[in-house]
């Protein structure tokens, strides 16, 4: 058994971590909320990447937007120049960037997901004063490799 709290293993039938203190018995509900000894409830979320694409959309909503600014001021320039003939051929291009945009980010997604294990793992903490999350700190160092990689050269 793993404890939720260090992820150390923890023996069977311990009341507690032996290495953070966490209680191993004060479970709460599905999502496994566990009183610790400091006070705080703490529980882990895991989403599956593969299936639950909210991240792709919100990046892709991202792209989407700064796209169609893109085409929109030239629309714009286009009119007031009163050359609408343009206009019908951006319309044509701006349908295949946004195509090419959604299968190219599609591509990048999956081997995101690939890379991170196919979830996205996030813990929470919760005492009086609110509700703290973080990414697991396996997959936030993964997470960190990727937009190092994603920003040599910028």
């Amino acid at each position: 058994m793993k404890c939720r709290n260090c992820g150390k293993a923890v023996p069977k039938g311990a009341p507690a971590c032996p290495e953070c203190g966490a209680a191993a018995a004060d479970v709460r509900d599905e999502y496994k909320v566990t009183l610790c000894a400091d006070g705080k409830y703490r529980w882990r979320y895991d989403a599956s990447l593969y299936t639950n694409l909210s991240i792709y959309f919100i990046v892709w909503k991202i792209f989407f937007w700064i796209i169609t600014a893109g085409f929109g001021i030239m629309a714009l320039f286009d009119l007031i120049n009163g050359d609408t003939d343009l206009i019908t051929g951006a319309l044509k291009m701006y349908g295949i960037i946004a195509g090419g945009m959604t299968v190219f980010s599609l591509l990048c997604y999956y081997i995101y997901a690939l890379y991170m294990g196919g979830k996205y793992c996030v813990e929470f903490v919760m005492d009086e004063k609110g509700v703290d999350h973080r990414q697991i700190p396996s997959q936030a160092k993964k997470a960190s490799r990727v937009a190092a990689e994603g920003t040599i050269g910028v």
